[in-house]
């Protein structure tokens, strides 16, 4: 038996060669196409998860600042407010600027320019308030200043003032020192002044005599009227009404002994 060797034409076994060789491209091809897109997958992701911090890093930011902008609006809303309520407290003060400065007017017409001055002689009692009609009476009465000697230049109304002013200080009373001042300017006068809750300012004289018979009285003042002076004792000052100048006026013997005027009224000079 016989062996046949068979050969093929070499244009075959050339094909064959080319395409396994072009299969063989084409593998390495799509593992590098793969590779690639793997790479831009990649770098599509690391891309994506950039844009997706920065997109969180923006929100954050705007967050915080609308949260910064909602405390500016709550801030500024306040501070709207303070403003209002400071524009409504000016309002008020000007409103009472305005009411006193009045007073204050009224009061210079009745009493004459308000002269204040300080004497160190007086003493003042930081506990001291306001009393009441009956209180002030009640104290007067108790007092014995008004029973003082009056000597010329020695013991003066002056000196009666300062001892009624300490004395009061002393048992709680709020006193005031008063000087007044005449039209004739020949002398000034001194005597007390009280704010009784009930009736008041009210001015009281104790000035005594030169045989030490002098007793207390409510003083009427009136800027360019003479001072009025009616006697206050435990009966009569129940129906005295002290800071009415037309009662003094119309006052008669049985409702108080009326004194001699000193003169008519310029000016007063008050310490508290």
């Amino acid at each position: 038996m016989s062996n046949k060797v068979s050969f093929k034409p070499h244009w075959i076994i050339e094909g064959r060669y080319n395409s396994r060789r072009s299969n063989r491209k084409m593998k390495a091809l799509n593992i590098l196409i793969i590779i690639a897109l793997l790479l831009t997958v990649v770098i599509l992701g690391i891309n994506h998860a950039n844009l997706k911090y920065d997109y969180d890093k923006v929100n954050i930011t705007i967050s915080k600042l609308q949260k910064d902008n909602d405390t500016n609006q709550i801030a500024l809303s306040t501070q709207k407010l303070e403003l209002s309520n400071t524009r409504d407290k000016i309002s008020t003060l000007e409103s009472d600027l305005t009411h006193y400065k009045d007073k204050i007017k009224a009061y210079e017409d009745t009493y004459g320019k308000i002269n204040s001055f300080s004497l160190k002689s007086l003493m003042n009692n930081a506990n001291s308030k306001n009393p009441t009609w009956k209180e002030l009476c009640t104290f007067l009465f108790k007092d014995q200043t008004n029973t003082y000697r009056y000597i010329d230049n020695v013991f003066m109304c002056g000196n009666f003032a300062e001892a009624i002013h300490n004395n009061a200080e002393k048992a709680g009373i709020k006193s005031a020192y008063v000087r007044i001042e005449f039209t004739d300017g020949l002398y000034d006068h001194a005597l007390n002044a009280f704010i009784t809750t009930d009736k008041g300012l009210v001015f009281i004289d104790c000035t005594g005599s030169s045989k030490g018979t002098g007793s207390d009285k409510v003083a009427y003042i009136s800027k360019g009227k003479e001072v009025g002076l009616l006697e206050l004792t435990s009966q009569t000052y129940v129906f005295i009404k002290p800071n009415d100048y037309s009662f003094y006026q119309t006052a008669t013997y049985e409702m108080g002994k009326k004194y001699y005027s000193y003169g008519i009224v310029k000016d007063i000079g008050v310490n508290w």
